[in-house]
């Protein structure tokens, strides 16, 4: 009787560390989630203010986005809306 007590109680405690990793799982997922948005607000606020010459910036995140401006803008670097360079 005592082992089954026991094996019982196992069973509550892997329950409740089952449910505590699925918490876990989910804050993870949103933390990561809210990160990635972050960083590309960040990056397009960059972008917009005038900065996007950092070559931190250029590539890395959002490859084949950039092209440069012909004429105009001092040949700044821009974000084009279509995700090949025309």
């Amino acid at each position: 009787m005592p082992r089954r007590a026991a094996s019982e109680a196992q069973l509550a405690q892997l329950a409740q560390l089952a449910q505590l990793a699925q918490t876990l799982r989910a804050t993870t997922n949103a933390e990561t989630t809210r990160l990635a948005t972050s960083r590309r607000l960040e990056i397009q606020n960059a972008a917009l203010a005038g900065q996007a010459r950092n070559p931190v910036l250029r590539g890395d995140d959002w490859p084949g986005r950039w092209k440069r401006r012909a004429s105009g803008n001092g040949g700044a670097y821009l974000l084009s809306p279509c995700p090949r360079k025309r």
